[in-house]
C-alpha cells in the first residue's frame, strides 16, 4: 500500500497558493489572468449570439468572416481584435462596452494603507489636536 499524500495547501488561502506559484513560475498569474479574460470574452460573445438566436455561420456571414473564426473566438482559443469585436457587436445589434476595474490585490493594498494611515501615531496626534481645537472653539462660542 502506498502512503497517503497530503495537500500542502490544505487549510491555506488561495492567495497563499497563488503567491507560491508566482514565486516558482514568474508570470504565472499573468497567464492565468489572460486565460480568464479569454474565457470571459468567449462566453460573452457566445451568450450574445445565442440571445440573438443565430448560428455561428450566420454571425460569421454578417461579420464578413468564416464560421471557424467565430468558433475559435467562442471557444476562447483566440483573443479577438477590437475591430472584430466591434463587427460582432454591430452584427448582433449591440454596443461594445470596454471598462477598467481595479485588480483584487490593489483594492486590498489601498484598504490596508488607509487603515495604516488611520491608526498611525502621527494621525492620532493630528486628530487629537483637531478635536481639542474644535472643543475649545465650541466652548468659547457656547459661553
Amino acid at each position: 500500500m502506498s502512503a497517503k499524500t497530503t495537500n500542502p495547501h490544505h487549510g491555506s488561502s488561495v492567495d497563499v497558493w497563488f503567491a507560491e506559484e508566482e514565486a516558482r513560475q514568474p508570470g504565472w498569474l499573468a497567464r492565468i489572468d489572460a486565460e480568464i479574460d479569454r474565457a470571459i470574452i468567449a462566453a460573452k460573445v457566445r451568450s450574445a449570439r445565442e440571445q440573438a438566436g443565430i448560428s455561428q455561420a450566420q454571425l460569421a456571414h454578417k461579420v464578413g468572416t468564416q464560421q471557424p473564426g467565430i468558433a475559435r473566438v467562442e471557444s476562447g482559443k483566440v483573443i479577438p481584435t477590437l475591430d472584430l469585436l466591434h463587427k460582432i457587436a454591430r452584427a448582433l445589434e449591440k454596443s461594445l462596452v470596454i471598462g477598467f476595474a481595479p485588480k483584487k490585490g490593489a483594492a486590498k493594498k489601498k484598504q490596508s494603507a488607509a487603515a495604516a494611515r488611520k491608526t498611525s501615531p502621527r494621525r492620532r496626534r493630528l486628530t487629537k489636536g483637531r478635536t481639542v481645537a474644535r472643543n475649545a472653539r465650541t466652548a468659547r462660542h457656547a459661553g
